[in-house]
């Protein structure tokens, strides 16, 4: 995670929820530096707190959006994609806030986003139901999830990285592990922008079977 200014409103977080189950969670809160940062952490605690009670993805974000409905702040909303990866059978149920879809990919397969588990951005409208969809972890996946800062990193022509780049980037040869994967996508998009002024957090999970 990079961020644009001194303090950012972007954060990811990995933590267990007991079960045998990891909670994965990367999300992008509007606006930028100190209230975008006070947002976040609220965020990122109700989701952390809802978690371990909640029965699955969706039914954290529905109780995590009334929450942060029942305090609104005017302009304040945040974008989350939450995973639950069962431990024991490598199974990935997902739920998505209005944030951009993760890359599922392996070696030798071309990366794709994930498609379900859709839903409107948390903080906004209350009343919401969101999907959930179920994706196994097969030997060599990977699942690489972001924030916009990635995709939208501009250049000094404001030409955007884009997720057709980031696509090409993640079509890996060999077999690299996580941080490898977090390494090529950090040399490509600085490659790309050369130099250009940073103007969004900028932030990577990456999570593999071994």
């Amino acid at each position: 995670m990079r961020p644009a200014n001194v303090m950012g409103g972007d954060f990811y977080d990995v933590f267990p929820i007991g079960g045998g189950r990891t909670a994965i969670v990367v999300a992008d809160v509007s606006g930028k530096g100190v209230p975008a940062a006070f947002y976040m952490a609220v965020a990122r605690t109700l989701i952390r707190s809802v978690a371990t009670v909640a029965t699955g993805p969706a039914d954290c974000f529905s109780q995590v959006n009334e929450l942060l409905c029942g305090h609104h702040i005017p302009g304040m909303f945040v974008s989350v994609f939450y995973a639950v990866l069962n431990n024991g059978s490598n199974r990935l149920e997902y739920a998505n806030g209005g944030h951009q879809l993760p890359f599922k990919g392996r070696r030798g397969l071309t990366p794709v986003p994930l498609a379900g588990g859709d839903g409107v951005v948390l903080g906004i409208l209350a009343d919401q139901v969101y999907a959930e969809s179920v994706t196994d972890m097969e030997s060599g996946d990977f699942l690489y999830v972001f924030t916009d800062g990635v995709t939208e990193a501009f250049n000094a022509n404001r030409e955007a990285f884009s997720e057709e780049r980031l696509a090409q980037c993640l079509n890996l040869d060999g077999d690299p592990e996580a941080e490898q994967i977090l390494e090529r996508v950090r040399e490509e998009v600085a490659s790309f922008v050369a130099g250009a002024d940073q103007h969004d957090d900028v932030t990577s999970l990456v999570v593999k079977r071994l």
